[in-house]
């Protein structure tokens, strides 16, 4: 839903930018439209794709010296309006809460009991939450696996694993797996693997999971970022991202 919003808001942004060069008419509010948009978009792609997003901004400066004030007002009120719809249909949305049962992978598992929390609204950080799972359940592991919700297992003392997966959004791990882990509390130095998954910028939000799980006394022994956009590469070799989840389970060590 974000990436589609995102390519809409673009593709408008370019139809305003080719009106407005060539018609002068209503030449205030096509040009205003294109440097608005231009200027939001190159904000969400810069972390991914910061050359298309500086094409992006040297377009929108070089059709602001052409249009009139009243259209950079308008400009700037588009992007204003853009930043407050984003904060409240699109990030808003996705970090609400989803609750899902536990499922347990391997329950005859003797080697170790890990509890697998995650937030995903796009299954990327499911399916790969899920191939971590599945490589500590190779290794002989019983896993238990769920979302991050107001219903999840907060009681650790049974587990001697955690592990926590999050999507990126506006930088930062989910709001939804921060409160799971404030529910938490103390995680009295419980082993931690962290998973942070992005499309293909997690520079900012890896580092903060490592912070706040250090923060709650968590023993951090696994961090592991994944990319949907930008090529997972290992070894000189582009992987797939469920494939690197699962072998990094395998080759866990405690």
């Amino acid at each position: 839903m974000i990436i589609g919003s995102m390519l809409a808001i673009l593709v408008l942004g370019i139809v305003m930018m080719v009106i407005s060069i060539f018609s002068k008419a209503a030449l205030a509010i096509t040009a205003g439209l294109a440097i608005g948009l231009f200027i939001w978009i190159a904000i969400l792609f810069w972390p991914v794709f910061p050359v298309f997003s500086g094409v992006l901004v040297l377009l929108a400066v070089i059709r602001a010296f052409k249009t009139p004030a009243s259209g950079l007002i308008l400009a700037l009120a588009i992007f204003v309006v853009l930043f407050i719809a984003w904060q409240i249909l699109l990030v808003n949305s996705v970090n609400r809460e989803v609750i899902s049962s536990v499922d347990v992978i391997n329950p005859k598992g003797t080697e170790g009991k890990a509890l697998v929390v995650y937030h995903s609204k796009t299954n990327f950080t499911k399916k790969v939450s899920y191939a971590f799972a599945n490589g500590l359940a190779d290794k002989g592991w019983k896993v238990d696996i769920t979302t991050a919700s107001s219903k999840a297992p907060t009681d650790l003392s049974g587990f001697d694993l955690l592990v926590l997966g999050s999507p990126t959004y506006e930088w930062r791990p989910s709001q939804r797996i921060q409160d799971y882990l404030k529910m938490l509390g103390d995680l009295k130095d419980k082993p931690t693997v962290v998973i942070i998954v992005g499309e293909g910028y997690t520079v900012l939000s890896l580092p903060t999971m490592e912070k706040l799980v250090k923060q709650a006394n968590g023993k951090l022994v696994k961090s592991l970022a994944l990319w949907k956009l930008r090529p997972n590469i290992v070894n000189g070799e582009i992987k797939n991202p469920e494939e690197i989840a699962r072998q990094a389970a395998q080759e866990l060590k405690l």
